[in-house]
């Protein structure tokens, strides 16, 4: 008789038992392999995703500030008019006579050639540069003071403005003022507020200024607000105090390197008279 034949039933149970353990120790071997297996493929995985959305991310928001930023002047004038941007008041520029907060004009009688103005008599002391979108209005009268510094300001209406909107403004004036563009001493810098009293004239819900030069426009557009900041910021627009906010070329430029202005005025750090300092500074109005 075969060996099998010579077992008895409760050998061969046994034996059917020891190859079923033995099975099953196989089985779990097998499957802790292969958890290893697609524990390190999904390592390998969250690693190029992570990778890919940094790169993704990272090239969505343009050359750094570090590095400079660089656009064509074809290009921006393109996207000013895809953005509805149009100059509604050029050089029409108002005295700029100094005031103290108790002896200052109604805004109404001084500023008559637009609101929000883009010129005219303001507060004896700037408003401070501000880190970011302003969580309230900021003060007319103090912010014209910094344009006559050479200082750029992005007025919003905040009724035709979404969040999402007013998180890229915040962040380009950020990133650009970290860059160069904030002049803590003077006041010149790159400033944007909600703008609702009395509300943007022209009825767009974007307005910009620099001294002399107003151009509103229906939609935001970081190229087409960059052109106007190479065109009329510090030296390269036409700010009586513009030597107080010498344009840093090294931070925004067109592709050619050209700017409208002469990029090496007020780099010898002249001053006048009304020169200020960080104690003169009007309080930042974030709210």
């Amino acid at each position: 008789m075969a060996e099998q034949e010579r077992m008895t039933k409760a050998e061969r149970r046994e034996q059917k038992r020891k190859e079923r353990l033995e099975e099953e120790a196989r089985q779990e071997q097998d499957a802790k392999k292969q958890r290893a297996r697609n524990s390190g493929i999904a390592v390998i995985s969250v690693a190029l995703i992570g990778g890919l959305v940094y790169l993704a991310v990272d090239n969505a928001a343009g050359p750094t500030p570090t590095g400079g930023v660089t656009i064509a002047q074809a290009a921006a004038e393109e996207a000013q008019a895809t953005a509805g941007c149009e100059v509604v008041n050029d050089q029409q520029v108002g005295e700029a006579t100094h005031y103290e907060p108790t002896t200052i004009p109604p805004a109404e009688t001084i500023y008559t050639d637009g609101r929000p103005t883009n010129s005219g008599p303001h507060y004896t002391r700037p408003n401070g540069v501000i880190d970011g979108v302003s969580n309230n209005q900021l003060d007319e009268y103090a912010t014209t003071h910094n344009l006559e510094h050479g200082a750029i300001i992005t007025w919003f209406d905040p009724a035709q403005v979404d969040g999402g909107t007013i998180d890229e403004i915040d962040t380009w004036v950020e990133r650009f003022n970290a860059a160069g563009f904030a002049q803590e001493l003077s006041g010149a810098g790159l400033f944007a507020s909600p703008y609702t009293d009395p509300g943007i004239d022209s009825g767009k819900p974007i307005a910009l200024r620099a001294w002399g030069v107003s151009m509103d426009c229906d939609s935001w557009d970081e190229t087409a607000v960059n052109k106007f900041v190479i065109d009329h910021y510090g030296t390269n627009g036409t700010a009586p105090e513009s030597a107080l906010g010498p344009y840093p070329l090294d931070a925004l430029r067109y592709d050619d390197g050209a700017t409208d202005g002469d990029e090496e005025t007020g780099d010898d750090g002249a001053t006048d008279e009304h020169d200020v300092d960080a104690g003169d500074m009007a309080p930042d109005d974030e709210g």
